[in-house]
């Protein structure tokens, strides 16, 4: 079966996902997305949602029939990432995936503190749209793109516009900084990158500024590898929740 994806209305392509996951899958990685910007490719009894990301595909399944999908992922093409967040360890995708030629390339547990205070003011600078090349080169030199969901240009440059970034520079030049997204009483905490040794000066920032802002907690991902910093995390009273999302790739 040769796989072509095709792109139709945002609206019908919700339809379509709906209609999949009301048949009861025994496959899915697919969680809440508005899904502008995808195309699909559905067979019967399996639904593929690809959005393009820099050099690769990041790819949405919902399959019905465990052999079709191993079959389909056989002939998918070009560099591919599917993202499997679980509670236990998906031992049925780990089987399919690597049956048709992934490679586990990441597994982040996923932290959240609902204890913070601080008595500190927010007295840190948000980063300006004169930063915005700065920040994309510390981004993408720092991180792995594919595991770590880092913002494209668009995005990028929305959250400086929103004030989601804060920064710390020495000089004019940008030294540390946290990007950060508030969902009414939660906070997402999607990047925190430091270059001065002082990046707890930013963290009581980012507290400061919850605090005001009445949330409730907060929320991250931290590489399960990186014991220093899930040991940080730890003694700030970030627990892992027990969510743990598994990052595999195929060329």
């Amino acid at each position: 079966m040769k796989i072509e994806f095709s792109q139709i209305s945002v609206d019908n392509l919700k339809s379509i996902v709906s209609t999949f996951l009301s048949r009861k899958p025994v496959l899915s990685n697919y969680f809440i997305q508005d899904l502008t910007g995808f195309d699909f490719f559905q067979s019967f009894n399996t639904l593929f949602l690809r959005l393009k990301e820099n050099n690769y595909y990041r790819i949405y399944i919902i399959s019905c029939d465990l052999s079709e999908l191993n079959f389909l992922l056989l002939e998918l093409k070009g560099n591919i990432v599917i993202n499997v967040p679980s509670k236990i360890e998906p031992l049925k995708w780990i089987e399919v995936l690597e049956n048709s030629g992934f490679s586990r390339i990441g597994v982040y547990e996923r932290y959240t503190n609902f204890s913070f205070d601080t008595n500190e003011k927010f007295g840190a600078f948000f980063a300006e749209k004169s930063d915005f090349e700065l920040l994309k080169k510390q981004l993408y030199d720092s991180f792995d793109p594919r595991i770590d969901w880092l913002p494209q240009d668009a995005e990028l440059a929305m959250m400086i516009n929103n004030k989601q970034i804060i920064v710390n520079k020495e000089n004019e030049v940008i030294t540390g900084f946290i990007i950060f997204t508030l969902f009414g009483k939660k906070c997402y905490l999607n990047c925190w990158l430091d270059f001065s040794g002082n990046g707890l000066y930013l963290f009581s920032n980012i507290l400061a500024l919850m605090k005001s802002a009445e949330v409730n907690y907060y929320y991250f991902w931290v590489n399960q590898k990186n014991i220093r910093v899930k040991k940080m995390h730890r003694l700030l009273g970030a627990k892992p929740d027990g969510l743990i999302d598994y990052t595999y790739f195929k060329s």
